[in-house]
């Protein structure tokens, strides 16, 4: 019983100084939210990367790209968003990137949706030059 009360006071001198904040990791014990999330974000990471030659091999994207290319556009994803540090948003954006993930390994989507995404990297939503010549008088008359 002695022992039982000094382990239950040292968790409870750990929880003070972690706070609420705190959760439990595995191997890593109790540690803060925000430790936890960063932890769960590279460990997402490392297992989309254990996933790549599978999904080079499913959609087929050898002939367009490397292994090694990418995963230089996946980190590059990850590092857009390097700056958010609310372990809540964290969690999130690794959630759907799992759903992603998953989706991915199901076929769920089309070669060109893979292709452009994560090989070229194309923002649909990127501003598009205006139209010149013909098409440009055109627009301007009608």
């Amino acid at each position: 019983q002695k022992k039982r009360k000094r382990e239950k006071s040292r968790e409870k001198a750990r929880g003070e100084v972690l706070g609420r904040d705190a959760v439990q990791c595995v191997g890593l014990g109790r540690v803060p939210r925000s430790r936890a999330a960063m932890s769960a974000s590279k460990g997402f990471y490392r297992t989309v990367c254990r996933y790549l030659p599978t999904l080079m091999e499913m959609y087929k994207l050898d002939e367009l790209t490397t292994i090694r290319t990418l995963q230089h556009n996946i980190k590059q994803k990850f590092y857009e968003n390097k700056t958010i540090k609310d372990p809540n948003r964290i969690n999130v954006m690794v959630h759907k990137g799992d759903e992603e993930l998953r989706l991915l390994l199901r076929m769920h989507k089309q070669r060109h949706h893979v292709i452009t995404k994560y090989v070229v990297m194309h923002d649909p939503f990127a501003t598009k030059a205006p139209p010149s010549g013909f098409l440009a008088q055109f627009y301007a008359s009608n």
